[in-house]
């Protein structure tokens, strides 16, 4: 009965547990009905063998299903204070992610007992899908499929990367204490999305947006989503002249998913909004509407990808975009299901600009500085600068480029005099603009 409540510990006290299970036995205080109606208990809860996605840190326990994927260990390793000990680790998966265990000195040896490929049963305690501390483990003769695209193994890997951003460098202690620095990369490869935590910011010192670039040394982060990974010791990054192009589902398949890949036309855009978060933090909210040609639906961006900058008619790609069902009404007062795709941290979104050819221009304006980017105010309209250039605020500019849609793809942002013809007719402009 202790076990079974380790597993819904988070949902109820001990008090009200022992009552659920007492007013499902009738009084009876025979082992065999209280261990029926604790596993009743649990099953109801939705905690009884969840797939690998819905894995919770908050309960003591979890209890799932996986098929070993990957074995490494047993390990030999010394403690800080000189100790021998040992650790095993183990990559296991289902239809809707992966995970890896962690045994430790006698339990490290475990994995001489099993082989790629059995099930077993797992209980443990879940710090995150790369960490889970095994307490138990048994084989079992379920059949579980795996993730077409998910994690293979626990060695390193190289991958190859065509690059969206590279993030600004951020400063962190050291387990010795010692200062370090840090950078977040979001890319593309053939997989998808991808997120490298680069460990060394100096390994990508050279290299830009639009690069495509061959990184080796990575280890992977269990997850069901995005796929995410971290640099190491050995890790390494060279230019590559392979070409990575990811392969996207319409949003009329998606509905059916959990996660997707999509490319779509963005038909509205609201403004970022702010909003406080549970643990009273300040994030952001932007909401939207896109199409593909097969069915259009809303579109939900969080936290930093709601600052991206985005504008109607864009061109845009959504990689493990997380598929939200709402259920709703129609108005013949049949129900159904209306789907909104969601990309927040775990998600990533670009804007590849309109899809309509662009036009050179040369204008002239202001440097206007916004949550998403720098913008040039000008007669013509406000755009988005495109491009790396030094651009104090409020300085008068003149940019020359191509404009697609709401960008400006600039080749040069120089400083110019500001002369009050120009103002003159920058205000005459202004006003057409707004009389229309």
């Amino acid at each position: 009965m202790r076990a079974y409540y380790a597993l819904v510990d988070d949902l109820f006290t001990w008090d009200e547990f022992e009552a659920a299970v007492y007013d499902l036995t009738g009084g009876s205080d025979d082992e065999e009905s209280e261990n029926r109606a604790s596993l009743e208990i649990v099953s109801e809860a939705g905690r009884l063998h969840p797939k690998i996605s819905k894995l919770n840190s908050k309960p003591t326990l979890n209890s799932f299903f996986g098929q070993v994927i990957d074995i490494a260990g047993p390990r030999e390793f010394k403690r800080s204070d000189d100790t021998p000990g040992l650790v095993s680790r183990i990559l296991v998966g289902d239809d809707t992610g992966e995970a890896v265990l962690v045994f430790w000195d006698e339990k490290a040896l475990c994995v001489n007992e099993i082989s790629v490929g059995d099930v077993i049963e797992i209980a443990g305690r879940v710090k995150s899908r790369s960490q889970i501390f095994a307490v138990d483990m048994q084989k079992s003769d379920l059949k579980l499929s795996l993730r077409e695209n998910g994690m293979k193994t626990l060695s390193q890997q190289t991958v190859i990367l065509k690059i969206l951003d590279i993030g600004e460098v951020s400063e962190y202690r050291r387990k010795d204490g010692e200062k370090g620095f840090w950078c977040r990369i979001s890319g593309v490869s053939r997989m998808g999305g991808v997120v490298l935590n680069c460990w060394n910011p100096k390994l990508f010192e050279g290299y830009s947006a639009g690069m495509t670039v061959e990184v080796s040394g990575l280890l992977e982060k269990a997850k069901c989503g995005l796929k995410e990974y971290s640099s190491s010791l050995q890790t390494s990054v060279m230019v590559s002249g392979d070409v990575v192009e990811s392969s996207f589902i319409s949003l009329h398949d998606a509905c059916n998913l959990d996660f997707c890949n999509i490319r779509t036309k963005i038909e509205l855009c609201d403004k970022p909004e702010s909003f406080v978060t549970k643990n009273g933090n300040i994030s952001w909210r932007r909401k939207g509407l896109m199409s593909d040609g097969t069915c259009s639906c809303p579109f939900v961006l969080w936290g930093n990808n709601a600052l991206r900058p985005l504008f109607k008619g864009d061109i845009a790609e959504i990689y493990s975009g997380r598929v939200v069902k709402r259920n709703a009404f129609r108005g013949d007062d049949e129900s159904g299901d209306v789907f909104e795709i969601h990309s927040g941290y775990d998600s990533l979104i670009y804007a590849t600009g309109s899809s309509k050819d662009g036009e050179s221009v040369s204008l002239t304006g202001f440097i206007n500085r916004l949550c998403d980017g720098y913008y040039l105010e000008s007669g013509r309209g406000s755009f988005l600068i495109m491009g790396s250039f030094s651009l104090p605020e409020g300085f008068f500019v003149k940019a020359d480029g191509i404009i697609r849609g709401s960008r400006i793809y600039a080749d040069s942002v120089e400083p110019v005099v500001v002369l009050r013809s120009d103002l003159e007719e920058r205000v005459s402009n202004l006003k057409d603009i707004y009389a229309d």
